[in-house]
């Protein structure tokens, strides 16, 4: 072994012979062995800490659940009624996600899921520099073109912006 691996051999007073050798079972220091009558003694003087942990324990019993109260529904409204005001939601939901579309064509895109239909109108209005208005809004969206960099783009690739005959071609034919 080198000199780096002999400095590694030594560390709080264990040295490479005090490991096991192959075939050979652990090496117990000498100062830390029990006899088993000392072993008997200890758990006996732990036995009533045990006893009183697990009793403590026994009386806390399993947590309380917490007491959540959901309001329920009152009886007295129509199903009907219900499902007109579910159907009312759900309408300016989608109102709400068609003006964060048109809206993100202006603006870019914009997380709107946890914004109601009065929020994503006020947030275009700010970020259009525009007065907090629903109809402002509305007439914007309608009257303004579409930004330009959302226009149809059509692409050409640079090998095409060559102009004239093959140049490979050209070199081969000797021209």
């Amino acid at each position: 072994m080198g000199p780096d691996v002999a400095v590694l051999d030594t560390k709080e007073g264990v040295t490479m012979s005090d490991l096991p050798k192959d075939g050979e079972g652990e090496k117990a220091p000498a100062n830390d062995a029990m006899t088993l009558e000392q072993v008997t003694e200890m758990l006996k003087g732990l036995a009533p800490k045990v006893a009183e942990l697990t009793a403590a324990f026994a009386a806390m019993g399993k947590p309380a659940e917490p007491k959540v109260e959901i309001e329920d529904a009152p009886k007295d409204i129509p199903p009907a009624a219900m499902d007109a005001a579910i159907n009312k939601v759900l309408a300016q939901i989608g109102q709400r996600d068609e003006l964060a579309q048109q809206l993100s064509q202006h603006i870019g895109v914009f997380d709107h899921k946890a914004m109601s239909l009065e929020q994503v109108v006020n947030y275009g209005c700010e970020k259009l520099n525009l007065r907090k208005d629903a109809g402002v809004l509305e007439g914007y969206l309608k009257a303004a073109p579409r930004p330009a960099q959302d226009r149809a783009v059509s692409f050409v690739s640079a090998a095409d912006a060559a102009t004239g005959a093959d140049p490979i071609a050209a070199y081969l034919g000797g021209k």
